[in-house]
């Protein structure tokens, strides 16, 4: 054993105790117990806690003296567990500064399986990101939690979040919310116009007036399903609407309607128009959603199925380490 894995294990052994003792003296009075005996699967936790510490003492000095840490590069589920010990480790120590570079270089290289695992668990990584001040990891996991706020679906729980982050995720999510609800309006209450300029009605153009109903009737549709199931913001619609064309309300689909709402007897005039109205007012539809459907992610959201709005941005003002730094600039 090296000397410098002896101290390691030394120090791994007193943070131990310090933590334990932290944790006591946050408990009140000691009460004095009869001694319960330890299940194997609580020895066996306690064996892999302590180990962890100890690779994590044996990793901060090893870059105390400019060398490489031991952190998978081939797993970063593994390492962002290590990460999370090492960090734990070098606050106790002040160390924060050293750890820095080397475990944001290590992370920076796992690229695309970064991203993916950050989309697993945001609120665990936007945590680490902090003491990281890694802008890249805090931008991704943000961004991910502002997209669904106030839902929270993943692993780690919201209530660990810092309260000043949630504070700054409310704070985007209205503007998200309101920058939606104004799209949806704008959606929701555009028609169709008459030769003449005047917004069609069922006596003026049926056959134009429907079509607008049926366009507004799966907007409606869309809003109604996405509160039923308790989603967030129903990314996937704006999506479809901004690639227009028949990705969402094929032609075929509305004259089906249209006849069951007519009569086949009865006739529409010339489909011809009904399609020229449909067509227009989808080209409306993609230049309304364009604000909403920026992925301001490193993900493909389609790809990687996020369902959720991501245009979500994120400067230098709010990162939390540069805050004071950001605000002194601007003035």
């Amino acid at each position: 054993m090296s000397p410098v894995t002896k101290l390691a294990k030394i120090l791994a052994g007193i943070t131990n105790n310090v933590l334990h003792e932290v944790g006591s003296s946050n408990k009140g009075p000691r009460q004095e117990k009869a001694p319960v005996s330890s299940t194997a699967g609580e020895k066996s936790k306690r064996q892999e806690l302590h180990q962890q510490q100890l690779a994590a003492h044996n990793n901060l000095f090893l870059m105390y003296y400019n060398r490489a840490p031991s952190v998978s590069t081939t797993n970063v589920s593994a390492a962002l567990t290590q990460c999370e010990v090492i960090v734990s480790v070098a606050t106790l120590y002040g160390s924060l500064n050293v750890v820095r570079p080397y475990l944001g270089n290590i992370l920076s290289q796992f690229r695309h399986a970064l991203f993916s695992a950050i989309a697993e668990d945001p609120p665990r990584w936007l945590k680490l990101s902090i003491p990281l001040e890694s802008a890249s990891i805090f931008s991704e996991a943000l961004i991910h939690l502002v997209g669904c706020w106030p839902h929270c679906y993943w692993p780690t729980p919201a209530a660990t979040i810092p309260k000043d982050m949630i504070d700054l995720i409310t704070q985007k999510a209205t503007r998200l919310n309101d920058l939606r609800r104004e799209v949806d309006q704008e959606l929701l209450t555009n028609s169709l116009s008459t030769e003449e300029g005047n917004l069609v009605t069922l006596a003026s153009s049926p056959e134009s007036w429907m079509v607008a109903q049926v366009f507004r009737d799966w907007m409606a549709t869309q809003m109604r399903d996405a509160r039923r199931a308790d989603l967030a913001p129903h990314g996937n619609a704006y999506r479809l609407m901004r690639k227009g064309g028949d990705v969402y309300l094929p032609l075929e689909t509305v004259s089906e309607a249209l006849h069951g709402i007519r009569g086949k007897g009865k006739g529409w005039g010339s489909w011809a128009k009904v399609a020229e109205d449909l067509k227009a007012l989808k080209e409306f539809g993609i230049g309304a959603v364009k604000p909403l459907v920026r992925n301001c992610l490193m993900l493909d959201v389609e790809v990687a199925g996020i369902r959720y709005l991501t245009c979500v941005d994120v400067g230098v003002e709010d990162f939390p380490w540069l805050r004071g730094v950001a605000d002194g600039v601007g003035k």
